[in-house]
Formats: structure tokens, C-alpha cells, sequence
């Protein structure tokens, strides 16, 4: 059996829109209510088929020009929510990351690093051939040379 409501669930965004327009005395523009109401709202279409349309249907508002007023139905509903404060939408501040502390230099461990490998003999024997650059033979300009 579904159970019959008197107006939008609690905390919904038309939940939130008729307690923020009672607040503001009943008759205000829905620019005025946007504050209250989650970004993912804000579109036209999306503002009114899941908040104006919800609260037409349950008879607690009216739209009147480009404002909306607050019907006594809605009011009372209002009043019956607005015990508990709905949060305003605050201007973000940014706020300034502290700079990164560098690590405090260490020694190197020398414990940790391996030794070179032994070489067996002839396993360098290779830098002695000569190359060809441009067709003049060069030696190997290696690190032991």
C-alpha cells in the first residue's frame, strides 16, 4: 500500500525549496531559492520536473509572474520543517597549501650499494678493436682509455 504524502521527502531539493521560500517570507524569485538547492538542479528542465512540478502537485506554491509564492498549505507544511535549519550555500575561500619541507639530507650507505662485478680476462677485450668514422679507423673512447 503506498503511503500518501503531504508534501516532497525531507531533505529533497524541492524539500529544501519550499523551506528556503518560506524562510524568505513566502514569495520569492526561484533565483533567490538556488542557494538551497544541489548544483545537479540548477538546469532549467531538471529544476522543474524534480522541484517546481512536485511542489504544484502538492499544492504548495504558485507561480505568480517570475516569482513563486508560498500557499498556506505550503507555509504550514514549511513550518512544520523549518525547526531545523536548512544549510545556505557560502562562497568557497580558498585556502593557501603550505610549501613542502624538504627531507633532511642523509649519508649515502655505502653498506647497501653492491661492489662492480668481477670482469673475467678478455671480457674487455673488444675496446681495442678499432672502429671505421667516415673511413679512418678511430679507437674506442671508453672509460678506461
Amino acid at each position: 500500500m503506498a503511503i500518501r504524502r503531504s508534501g516532497p521527502r525531507t531533505g529533497s531539493a524541492a524539500h529544501r525549496a519550499i523551506c528556503r521560500l518560506v524562510e524568505l517570507g513566502g514569495r520569492a524569485k526561484i533565483s533567490q531559492l538556488l542557494d538551497v538547492i544541489p548544483v545537479e538542479y540548477h538546469r532549467a528542465h531538471t529544476l522543474e520536473n524534480h522541484v517546481l512540478m512536485p511542489l504544484a502537485e502538492f499544492a504548495l506554491v504558485l507561480e505568480v509572474g517570475d516569482y513563486l509564492q508560498a500557499t498556506p498549505k505550503g507555509k504550514e507544511y514549511a513550518g512544520q520543517h523549518l525547526v531545523t535549519h536548512l544549510p545556505v550555500g557560502q562562497k568557497y575561500v580558498g585556502q593557501i597549501v603550505p610549501g613542502r619541507v624538504p627531507s633532511v639530507p642523509r649519508p649515502l650507505n655505502v653498506a647497501k650499494h653492491r661492489a662492480g662485478a668481477p670482469s673475467r680476462p678478455g671480457s674487455e677485450d673488444w675496446r681495442d678493436i678499432p672502429s671505421l668514422m667516415g673511413g679512418q679507423r678511430i679507437a674506442h673512447k671508453g672509460s678506461s682509455n
